[in-house]
């Protein structure tokens, strides 16, 4: 005969689930479109210009930071448009999306040895980029030594993933089984020899 399996217990299933509701996911799209530099941190030649955004969590953990692509030979005027996107959620049901988050644009040269700061833009609120769901087109002042030294422009767009036709990103959920506390005994003759099976959206996995 084969071996046979069996089944100890469900162990997730609860009465009176608790678990709070939250907004999210959420995709946040930008796209850096160009710059309008006055300053120049080349003096010999034409600069290299790249931006960096800087994605922050409410509490002030910075999240992520994109590295868009040079444009070499730019100078004052880089034409990027590059896109990425941006995931999270969780905020509390009944809240602004993205309420206290924060976004900050960041211009460097790019050297040889090193990247010259050209300048950088204030700490932007990413709920006075977004418009809904709609695509928004927007420009931030890039300030160096407290002056204006240039602007940088970008488009925007939030999607809820959980409104019906949104495609998600899949990300990675990780579960660490430790360990178990059984009460009973499903072999009566000899020690058992259990294992976990995890029951996700109609996967398993032992």
């Amino acid at each position: 005969d084969q071996p046979r399996s069996r089944g100890l217990g469900d162990v997730y299933k609860r009465q009176n689930n608790t678990i709070p509701q939250t907004l999210g996911p959420y995709k946040l799209t930008i796209k850096l479109t160009t710059a309008t530099l006055d300053r120049s941190t080349d003096m010999m030649g034409k600069m290299d210009p790249y931006a960096v955004v800087e994605f922050t969590r409410a509490g002030g953990k910075t999240i992520k930071k994109v590295r868009c692509p040079t444009h070499k030979g730019g100078h004052k005027t880089p034409a990027w448009n590059y896109e990425f996107d941006l995931y999270y959620g969780g905020e509390p049901a009944g809240s602004v999306p993205a309420s206290g988050d924060t976004i900050k644009f960041v211009v460097y040269e790019e050297d040889t040895m090193s990247s010259d700061l050209v300048g950088e833009s204030a700490v932007v609120p990413v709920s006075s980029l977004v418009d809904g769901n709609k695509k928004s087109v927007k420009s931030e002042q890039i300030i160096h030594d407290k002056k204006p030294v240039g602007t940088i422009n970008f488009e925007t767009q939030l999607t809820d993933l959980n409104k019906a036709g949104a495609v998600f990103q899949p990300g990675t959920i990780k579960f660490h089984i430790v360990g178990a506390d059984i009460i009973g005994n499903a072999d009566l003759f000899t020690k058992i020899d259990p294992y976990a099976q995890i029951d996700f959206q109609g996967f398993a996995k032992k």
